[in-house]
């Protein structure tokens, strides 16, 4: 009763900014709740709970989500077993990093200025460190400009170097400006044979060749591709010792070669693989993946060849790895429903061996059947299968000079497979982890078979990550149990806490006992419940866990996970929790689960490939109750779901909306629910890049037309964004903020539901968004404030009403994560929250000095704070996790 009390009077002195949407909220927050990503799902960032925290809170629990991490040094000794108990002690946090030039794990370094400074290769496709001018001491710098980052007014190359000191580089050259240069690639090769490296650039339209010495244009090859995102590879394919160009992009899918001879570079053949080439936003089943070192020799005719991914290649929305002969472009092998991961030479005897998954539909990062196939008699011929389903134990890649890659789509374009010779029988071995064990492979007796096996006590499968000589570096994921191997002795050099991992919690009451617990995805895929014990020495009780991902997002790249959604979606006053598939359903799964850990219902999407949930929200669009939207990637661009709350049917699917031109165009990925007409019932507010939506949550269909907001609305860029509402000019309506988390937002605008600008303020990339900007009335004046943490480590507080800054922040960096408010002091007006990257949480005030009210410091940088009320006393504590692998609470 008290703690009800407490929350009426809240809510009556409520701020009047989200008045409108109170009940609205209540019915998915009680009091003291944040019970899903960014609070409700308005993403508002904003809580009415308040707080007593007039100085900064100090850490008062912790408690550990990330994995124990075990290192073991690995000796092949044929007959020999031996098991291990992993000790409750913790030792060799420090291991790899004392060992990383044993293991070939360091980056290479080069004496940058002749005198003995040693600095890194750089690791990145704009950029090349190497010996270019002949009478200068030390190495050269050769980078391009990245529009990405700095837009795309004037870009150019540059030269420097580090003849007068490393920290003193001297401009030898810059280009003239270069047009559309959007995540160039760059290589050095000797293009001319002249004994002179040229500079190679990989753009938009066109390939380029630069005199290294003087960064003038010496030759240039252009054809209509559009965007290049893809891999370099500079190699001589007709055996006239010039170097030719052989490009793999993946976004657009394209394969090109180039032909160099005493005449120039010319365009030989080009395979376009959808009929825009120079649009990504189509939705497609095409999907190219290349791979590193993989144009070369494969089958020792003497002629190279050219191996990539490529699925939906015959229409037929299967993977193939497709072998091309480079100079004619002719298809010369093509394996159906396999995936190629990598492809080395294990027994030196000039025919390549192809290491292949099973791969049945879009899905191809996860464990499956394995093959290694190889050329003999003039055709592929399969030398190996997994007994069991497994996974390659892969490392990273390391381009020479004469390759580079800006692909960004599928697993390998930036890794390669683990061999080496480690039982010194003169064959390579390759390593694979199949279950809950770790398998060595190499030849016997003409036959692939296992070497050594390292049987792990959790159930994460150990995994090589590096070799040297004869010994063999292995991690194990596991905090207690007993490791067994057999035909190799090893030694434990390790066991400690990982670090990296961290997420953001969900806090409610979800089993209606009148007490919030967490919910969390930890470090090994599982939802857990948990619930925090503040007796004299902390503890904490683990309710269950699930096997499962909190909502993932963007999975075209590397998924990060946000919040669970914790919603009654029976009625029952209970929350139930939403989640998807992270195990080995065959099919993307979304489930609800029961405040105990059961599964109240499960939603197999049926021919959607698992593991391709981009983001699921709540809403209610029925009288009935709240339903779940989800977006999946089954293409290449995201669709659109609606599943019943009680059942997890499903109510409607969206694949794509065509417009005017007849064009296909993608449903949103970025979006928001809000009862915008006052009838109770939400609406779907979202964006696709710069696609703006208006949606009926009943149907999915159009409440009005798509609009294309550069062309029909500012003229200018402005994408990725979230609609987020509030009365910003306090006339009793919602307006909303395109609310952003890119650096490529294009501008801070807010706008009415009829599309009308209230305000704008064009960014370019460079001062772009570093997470989603917050929103509270920081002032009490009733109408809100936006805080924006900008890319060049300044937040600025604007005015909801006007766009003006009202007050700046200079000198920070960011941790990561989203801005959150609420009056945390109970001083009548709200605060902003945000994590930095010097290991704090900065609180900012409008009154306070310099707008700081305080600084809280953490043990490690953190996520996104989340507000609410742990302890049951009406007050905010501050439940956040930290890259330790922690999830922390703050009072």
């Amino acid at each position: 009763m008290l703690k009800t009390l407490f929350f009426l009077i809240m809510m009556g002195l409520c701020l009047p900014l989200f008045a409108d949407k109170e009940q609205e909220m209540t019915d998915i927050n009680n009091y003291g709740e944040w019970s899903m990503e960014r609070h409700d799902p308005q993403m508002t960032g904003h809580t009415l709970l308040k707080g007593k925290m007039d100085k900064a809170p100090e850490v008062i629990w912790r408690y550990y989500l990330g994995l124990w991490s075990n290192y073991l040094v690995i000796k092949p000794s044929k007959g020999t077993s031996q098991t291990i108990d992993i000790p409750k002690g913790v030792f060799g946090e420090n291991y790899l990093h004392e060992t990383a030039s044993y293991w070939d794990r360091k980056q290479p370094q080069v004496d940058i200025d002749g005198k003995g400074t040693l600095v890194n290769l750089p690791n990145d496709s704009s950029s090349r460190l190497a010996k270019l001018l002949p009478n200068v001491s030390g190495y050269q710098r050769v980078e391009f400009d990245n529009a990405f980052s700095i837009g795309a007014e004037a870009n150019f190359g540059r030269m420097y170097a580090y003849d007068e000191g490393a920290d003193k580089p001297r401009l030898v050259w810059q280009t003239e400006r270069i047009k559309d240069m959007y995540s160039p690639v760059v290589a050095i090769a000797d293009t001319d044979l002249d004994g002179q490296d040229e500079v190679i650039l990989l753009t938009h339209y066109h390939l380029a060749i630069y005199d290294a010495l003087t960064g003038k244009l010496k030759d240039n090859v252009e054809w209509n591709v559009g965007r290049n995102y893809g891999q370099l590879d500079v190699i001589d394919v007709d055996h006239d010792r010039y170097p030719d160009f052989v490009i793999q992009a993946d976004a657009p899918p394209h394969i090109e070669f180039i032909q160099n001879s005493p005449k120039g570079a010319s365009l030989v053949w080009s395979h376009k693989y959808l009929k825009n080439e120079a649009d990504v936003a189509v939705p497609t089943d095409f999907a190219l993946n290349n791979l590193p070192n993989a144009v070369c020799d494969l089958d020792g005719d003497g002629r190279i060849e050219l191996a990539v991914n490529i699925r939906h290649f015959k229409d037929d929305r299967k993977w193939h790895a497709v072998i091309f002969d480079v100079m004619t472009g002719e298809v010369k092998n093509d394996i159906i429903d396999r995936y190629l991961w990598a492809v080395a030479d294990l027994d030196s005897d000039g025919y390549y061996e192809l290491f292949l998954s099973e791969a049945l539909d879009k899905t191809v990062d996860r464990d499956s059947n394995l093959f290694v196939m190889s050329y003999a008699n003039n055709g592929l011929i399969q030398r190996w299968e997994s007994q069991t389903k497994g996974s390659f134990c892969m490392k990273p890649y390391r381009f020479p000079l004469t390759s580079n890659s800006a692909s960004s789509r599928g697993t390998v374009h930036h890794s390669t497979i683990i061999t080496n010779d480690v039982d010194d029988d003169g064959f390579d071995e390759f390593f694979v982890s199949i279950g809950k064990e770790l398998h060595a492979i190499g030849i016997e007796s003409d036959k692939y078979q296992a070497k050594f096996t390292v049987a792990s006590p959790s159930e994460k499968p150990p995994k090589v990550i590096a070799t040297s000589s004869s010994n063999v570096l292995v991690e194990l994921f596991a905090e207690s149990g007993a490791i067994h191997i057999d035909n190799a002795s090893a030694q434990l050099q390790s066991h400690y806490q990982t670090k990296g991992f961290r997420t953001t919690p969900s806090v409610a009451d979800i089993d209606k006992d009148g007490f919030n617990e967490i919910v969390v995805e930890n470090g090994g895929g599982f939802i857990e419940a948990i619930r925090p014990n503040f007796s004299s020495e902390p503890k904490t009780e683990t309710l269950w866990k699930f096997k499962a991902y909190a909502q993932p997002f963007w999975v075209t790249w590397k998924a990060n996970h946000a919040p669970v959604p914790l919603i009654d979606l029976d009625g029952d006053g209970k929350k139930e929790i939403i989640c998807s598939d992270a195990g080995n359903e065959n099919y993307t799964t979304i489930y609800a689960l029961r405040s105990d850990g059961s599964i109240y219902w499960k939603s197999e999407l049926p021919d959607i490939a698992p593991r391709l949930t981009e983001t699921f929200r709540v809403g209610r669009f029925r009288p009935e109750g709240f339903d779940v939207i989800v977006t999946i990637m089954p293409t290449t661009q995201p669709e659109m779901l609606c599943l019943d709350g009680r059942t997890g049917e499903i109510r409607w699917h969206k694949k794509s909306w065509t417009d005017d031109n007849n064009r296909a165009w993608p449903y949103p990925n970025a979006f928001i629910c809000y009862d915008s007409d006052g009838d109770g019932l939400q609406e779907i507010y979202g964006s696709y890049a710069y696609i703006y939506y208006q949606l009926d949550g009943k149907t999915g269909e159009s409440i009005h037309k798509p609009i294309h907001v550069v062309d029909e609305i500012f003229h200018r860029w402005q994408s990725y964004f979230y609609p987020i509402p509030a009365d910003f000019n306090a006339d009793g309506k919602d307006e909303f903020l395109l609310a952003s988390l890119s650096f490529a937002m294009g501008g801070l605008t807010v706008i009415s539901k009829d599309l009308q600008i209230l305000w704008e303020k064009p960014l370019p990339n460079t001062v772009g968004a570093s997470g989603i900007q917050g929103i509270g009335d920081c002032d009490g004046d009733g109408i809100p404030e936006i805080a924006f943490f900008h890319l060049d480590g300044h937040i600025a507080c604007y005015d909801g009403k006007t766009g003006e800054i009202q007050w700046r922040i200079e000198g920070l960096t960011s941790g990561g994560g989203h801005f959150t408010s609420a009056d945390i002091d109970s001083d009548g007006r709200d605060e902003f929250l945000y994590s930095l990257g010097t290991n704090e949480i900065i609180a900012l005030d409008n009154d306070a000095p310099n707008n700081i009210l305080w600084r809280a410091k953490l043990p490690a940088t953190s996520d996104t704070p989340v507000i609410a009320d742990i302890d049951n006393d009406g007050l905010a504590e501050i439940i956040v996790c930290t890259s330790d692998g922690y999830i922390n609470i703050l009072k």
